[in-house]
Parts: C-alpha cells; sequence; structure tokens
C-alpha cells in the first residue's frame, strides 16, 4: 500500500492486457484477446521483512557502533534499536535485531541499509526482500555474513569482526532502481491527499498489514522475476480512511511481467491478502465480492475484499480494497484502492488507475 520515491522499482503480453482485481481477487481476464489463467505460483508476496542480527565479538561494547540505518519502510523498532545503540554501542552478548518490513505499495517490499563503525574498515550492509525477485544480503569491510533465512523473509547474522563466525555466501540478487512513481498528486482529484511511506497510515487496512502475520503456506518464494525498474507510491487522506497506491514497473520480457501478474492474482496469492487482512484480534473478517468494474474503465473484471470489524455479532466497521492490475508489454501496474465505509468513488478510482495506466504507456 504506499510509496515516493523512496521506493524501489520493477515490473507481458504482446498484446495489451489489463486486469482488475478488488482486493481479493481470484479471477482475471485479459482484456481484448485470448485469457492468461492466473497461476498458483509463489512468487508474489504481500508482506515482507528484512532482518539483520548484529553481533559484536570484539569483545568492547563501546568498539561496534551503528553509524547508519535507513530502512525502506521506516521501522519504528528498528530505529529505536539504532537510536539506542549508535550512543552504547552493540552489547557483546546476544544479537542486536534491526527489522524492517514493507509491502507491494509503497516499497515494493523492504530495503535497509546499514553501517557500522569499529575497530577495523567500517561495515556497510545492504538487505532487500523485494515483492517479487532474489532477495539480496551483502556487508562489506569487517563482517561475515550469515544468511539464515531466505524465501519471501531475508534474515542474516552480521558478525563483527570478519571471521569471528561461521559465514554463509550470502543471496546478491540484482537490485532494481527507482523509477518515476506510480502516482502523482496532481494526478488524484480532490484536496488533502498526502504521499505516505507507512503502512498505518493507511487506517485500519493498514494496521491489519502492519500486525498480521502470514502462515507458512504465504511464505514460500518460487517463481524469481524481478523488475529492472520500480516506483511505488502511497497516497492517503481525511486521516486515512480513504487511500491509493500504485505500482509500475518494467521487467525484462513481456513475459516476465506477465508471470507476475499471473502471481499477483493467483488464488493462493489472494487467499494470502485475505488472511493477511482477517485478525482475531482486531476483530475482522474478509468477504469476496464481484467488483463493480464498469466504472473503471469497460471491459475490466474482478473482485472486491471486504474488510468487516465486529462487535459480537454486530458489525462495526467495514473496509474496501479495490485492486487493479495491469501489463502492458514489459511493462507491469498495479493499483491498490482502499476506503472505509463505502468504496471508494468511480472518480478517484478513474483516476488513480488511470495514472498507472498512463505510466506504463497503456
Amino acid at each position: 500500500m504506499l510509496s515516493n520515491d523512496l521506493a524501489l522499482t520493477y515490473m507481458r503480453s504482446r498484446r495489451r492486457t489489463r486486469w482488475i482485481l478488488a482486493g481479493a481477487l481470484i479471477s482475471a481476464t485479459l482484456v481484448g484477446s485470448a485469457a492468461l489463467r492466473p497461476s498458483d505460483a509463489h512468487a508474489w508476496a504481500w508482506k515482507d521483512t528484512c532482518t539483520a542480527l548484529v553481533y559484536n565479538r570484539t569483545g568492547s561494547q563501546g568498539a561496534v557502533r551503528p553509524s547508519t540505518y535507513i530502512p525502506i519502510l521506516p521501522s519504528a523498532a528498528g530505529l529505536a534499536t539504532f537510536a539506542t545503540f549508535a550512543i552504547v554501542g552493540i552489547p557483546t552478548s546476544g544479537a542486536i535485531p534491526f527489522p524492517n518490513t514493507g509491502y507491494p505499495v509503497p516499497s515494493y517490499g523492504c530495503h535497509a541499509t546499514l553501517t557500522f563503525f569499529n575497530p577495523g574498515s567500517n561495515v556497510a550492509c545492504a538487505i532487500s526482500a523485494p515483492t517479487t525477485g532474489a532477495n539480496h544480503f551483502n556487508c562489506s569491510g569487517n563482517a561475515t555474513v550469515q544468511v539464515i533465512t531466505d524465501n519471501d523473509d531475508i534474515t542474516g547474522n552480521v558478525s563483527i569482526p570478519s571471521g569471528s563466525a561461521v559465514g554463509s555466501r550470502p543471496p546478491n540478487g540484482r537490485l532494481p532502481t527507482t523509477g518515476p512513481g506510480a502516482l502523482r498528486r496532481a494526478e488524484l482529484p480532490g484536496a488533502g491527499w498526502r504521499a505516505t511511506t507507512k503502512v498505518t497510515d493507511v487506517g485500519l487496512l493498514g494496521r491489519l498489514m502492519n500486525d498480521g502475520t502470514l502462515p507458512r503456506s504465504c511464505r514460500s518464494r518460487g517463481s524469481q522475476a524481478a523488475p529492472s525498474t520500480v516506483g511505488s507510491t502511497q497516497f492517503v487522506r481525511r486521516g486515512g480512511s480513504e487511500g491509493v497506491g500504485g505500482v509500475a514497473g518494467t521487467f525484462a520480457s513481456a513475459r516476465q511481467a506477465s508471470g507476475v501478474l499471473a502471481d499477483a492474482l493467483s488464488r493462493r496469492s489472494i487467499g494470502c491478502l485475505a488472511r493477511l487482512l482477517t485478525s482475531s484480534r482486531l476483530h475482522t473478517t474478509v468477504s469476496i465480492v464481484p467488483a463493480a468494474t464498469g466504472q473503471l474503465g469497460r471491459g475490466l473484471t474482478g473482485r472486491r475484499l471486504v474488510v468487516q470489524r465486529h462487535a459480537g455479532r454486530r458489525v462495526t466497521s467495514t473496509q474496501y480494497v479495490d485492486v487493479v492490475a495491469t501489463t502492458h508489454g514489459r511493462r507491469f501496474g498495479l493499483t491498490m484502492l482502499e476506503s472505509s465505509g463505502r468504496p471508494t468513488t468511480s472518480r478517484v478510482g478513474r483516476a488513480a488507475v488511470g495514472a498507472v495506466l498512463r505510466r506504463i504507456g497503456a
């Protein structure tokens, strides 16, 4: 759901293809030509977490200190850890975690850079678990890396100094470059829109995304198509009760872009999105209904995810998520429309979907 040009950038068809998916899309229709059946591939991830577990093996707490930490998206826990140990240094017993979590919008996964002062050459780490594509975890300088989790998420031990622990060859996936934002403020109708990189700014839906944990069945990774460039953006207004987010990316081939679209629309993927928005603690349930896609454009089909919060048998609030996914040649575009109380208006939906289509040349 979210980012601007912090966000990194990624994302067939020899014929123009358009799909619309609203929240929990199960089926998709190819616009203007043959139908492409959504696959059950495991590449698309609705939530990714990047974690560096830092070990100070120098024998002196003050000898190892974090000097920079740039998480995309912002991580309150990781930033608090940085603020604390930049002052006192990394303890010599146990591991200190630096975590951050990302989503397709607005960051196309999780990404972070970390640097450390220490008795040897400065340590600089780059960590990435994109929505699609291979993960990346690499540190230069006086450190050894051992990757211990590499699926949708990535976690690695960073031991300082180098050679103080057993290491492994870390993944070194090709990182995409940042492309133009999928949406721009001027393209959205009405007043009050603001860009955000905090998923929790998107009202209850953002809170559910932030707090939810995906089951193991949703966390495997299969196809690894990564975009060469990607731009991901999120705007909100009215206190987060209304939001629009978009992803626009370019892949190596039309086939790759089409594959990513099929992954995102697969039964497995949509089921995982519904699961992420279902919470026993927050008393939410999710249902899938046909989407009124005619208001967004001709020939589009899809589904809508309806998230209801309950107090006993009484529904206390209703949230709507509509998702539009499109390919045009090697380019991929996805739009998420989030609204509380009633579905996103046709005026806002047409503007947001139209902007992403223009960005990918559709």
